[in-house]
């Protein structure tokens, strides 16, 4: 599952725990089936690696490694990703999420 597929999931499970609480569920039963709602071919034996990755964003900063000048003399900067250790290149405007490990952005750019 993508980061943007995981932000989704945790909308849709969010608003199925709320709808179900308001209708006075238990709330064993309402994170179950919020859990099923957001993420398709759930699995029983799973329920606790699905809610984590669900309640879990790791966060990271993306901070300069070095520049590179192209044919065009246009400066590139080279970010790595504190989280995964990748190198990511300028894109226009900033990073939100790591492009390789989903880490959302919190700092450093």
């Amino acid at each position: 599952m993508t980061y943007k597929d995981m932000c989704n999931a945790r909308r849709v499970a969010a608003t199925s725990l709320r709808m179900s609480v308001r209708g006075d569920e238990w709330l064993d039963v309402a994170v179950a089936k919020a859990i099923r709602s957001a993420c398709y071919g759930f699995k029983a034996g799973a329920f606790g690696e699905v809610l984590a990755e669900l309640i879990d964003l790791p966060t990271c900063s993306m901070d300069k490694t070095e520049s590179l000048k192209t044919e065009g003399g246009e400066t590139v900067n080279v970010w790595e990703c504190s989280n995964c250790g990748q190198e990511c290149e300028e894109i226009n405007g900033s990073y939100e999420f790591c492009p390789h490990c989903g880490a959302e952005v919190s700092s450093g750019e």
